[in-house]
């Protein structure tokens, strides 16, 4: 009755009947994963968003395959206050990032194609490969004593299987790791080798730190046929108003073929809301305040997680360009799930498990660096009393 696309495995794992446990009986812990901007006590400009809900011409359906130009202006004003021209006939509205890479993968694939992705990354990445009828192969990120990087090697061995695709993201979800200058030599020569496109999921660009003030986007990659992902989820920390976006470039006639296929893809399935496009020119404006408050929360956890991850605690904090998480390697051998469990027994702790991330090496454990940071500061006093 079902299709074999969808045969994943259900049950819920020791650490979600856990947590669901603890919630059932009411019991507070002090959750370290939390990802969700509109439960971490941010201050929302709420007149200005919902006045811009209020307009008119959302009573208008007016069907725009690429989205309303209006909406697409104001993706392209947004990368050019970063210093990226972008033309707009090459900017598409999606309802979300997953969509972006659904219309992507049905654009670049043929089933049982392989998309190749960084790990460590996000888990999602599987069902979307999944539904699409494609395979996934992976390449690595090596952490070398400072810095994570593409290892040319592993990119190399994956390309050999019909890879129509290479996926990245910048800033990576959860090592925070940004594609720089050799990075991307490397991912432009395994490109070209096998023919394939370049997909890189930009969603956390916007929040970066040490006062880093520049944009490393690939939207200004010419030398493949590039697509850019990103939305208001992680710009405006607004993931329920559901719109993304892609970027397109490369070289000008595969991006000119591209354009005209997608624009059937997205013409079958004209699934972004008017509201939100309407919207988003006014909602543009409000990104800075939105923004600096985050960048704020971000750069208070992380020095707080510095301070006390010194020599001798235990524990070893992976560096990170930016993102919305940090990752840190416990120096005691012990079973993740064990760790996990007992930091909520024994401390009321509650902290993501390296393999949720598909990472090699345990025990590792990442952290939100979104959480408010009493709670943080409280999780993180709870996880060094526990190591020490």
């Amino acid at each position: 009755m079902f299709s074999q696309r969808t045969n994943w495995q259900m049950e819920p794992n020791e650490i979600s009947l856990k947590i669901a446990d603890l919630k059932a009986q009411g019991k507070l812990f002090f959750d370290l994963t939390v990802s969700n901007p509109t439960q971490c006590q941010f201050e929302y400009p709420e007149e200005e968003i919902l006045a811009a809900l209020g307009d008119k011409r959302n009573l208008v359906y007016e069907p725009a395959s690429q989205g309303l130009k209006s909406a697409r202006e104001a993706v392209q004003n947004y990368y050019a206050a970063r210093g990226i021209n972008v033309p707009l006939q090459r900017i598409f509205l999606t309802a979300s990032t997953s969509e972006g890479y659904s219309f992507l993968f049905r654009l670049l694939g043929n089933p049982k194609d392989t998309i190749l992705f960084p790990e460590p990354s996000y888990p999602l990445f599987q069902f979307l490969v999944d539904i699409n009828d494609l395979k996934m192969k992976t390449y690595q990120l090596d952490y070398t004593g400072s810095r994570w990087a593409v290892s040319a090697n592993s990119m190399q061995a994956g390309i050999k299987e019909n890879c129509c695709a290479i996926v990245l993201v910048n800033p990576n979800n959860p090592t925070g790791s940004l594609i720089n200058v050799d990075d991307l030599a490397v991912v432009n020569a395994a490109a070209r080798t096998a023919q394939s496109a370049i997909i890189s999921d930009e969603v956390f660009l916007d929040y970066l730190f040490d006062g880093r003030i520049d944009y490393p986007s690939l939207a200004a990659n010419t030398a493949n046929l590039t697509f850019v992902l990103g939305g208001v989820s992680k710009a405006l920390a607004m993931p329920q108003m559901k719109l993304s976006w892609i970027v397109i470039n490369g070289p000008e006639r595969e991006v000119d073929e591209a354009v005209s296929r997608l624009e059937v893809i997205a013409d079958t399935y004209l699934s972004v809301n008017a509201p939100s496009q309407n919207a988003l020119p006014s909602w543009m404006n409000i990104q800075k305040n939105i923004r600096e408050q985050i960048v704020k929360r971000l750069e208070f956890n992380r020095k707080y997680l510095k301070e006390k991850v010194v020599a001798g605690s235990g524990i070893r904090m992976l560096n990170c360009d930016g993102g919305w998480y940090a990752v840190c390697r416990v120096e005691q051998p012990m079973d993740e799930d064990d760790l996990i469990l007992r930091l909520l027994d024994e401390k009321g702790v509650f902290v993501h498990p390296g393999y949720f991330f598909d990472f090699q090496d345990e025990p590792c454990m990442i952290v939100s660096l979104l959480t408010p940071q009493t709670i943080f500061m409280q999780g993180i006093n709870g996880i060094m009393e526990f190591l020490q």
